[in-house]
């Protein structure tokens, strides 16, 4: 328990107040190939980025196994 406690003291950099995160769900027989993937995420990032509300938006570093 004591670990835990200090794992939610430990200073993470940046401020997680107003920070949202969000699994996004790819389903099966969409988005086929990897450029299909990264062309949608893309697209869904511009829109993100755009919403008045929004400071920043990023996706994490995604690598395909080729």
């Amino acid at each position: 328990m004591q670990g835990f406690v200090r794992m939610m003291r430990v200073d993470l950099g940046y401020d997680p107040h107003n920070t949202m995160s969000v699994g996004i769900p790819v389903h099966d027989n969409t988005y086929l190939t990897w450029e299909a993937r990264r062309t949608y995420f893309s697209q869904l990032l511009q829109k993100v980025s755009a919403m008045p509300e929004v400071v920043s938006a990023g996706f994490p570093q995604c690598h395909s196994s080729k």
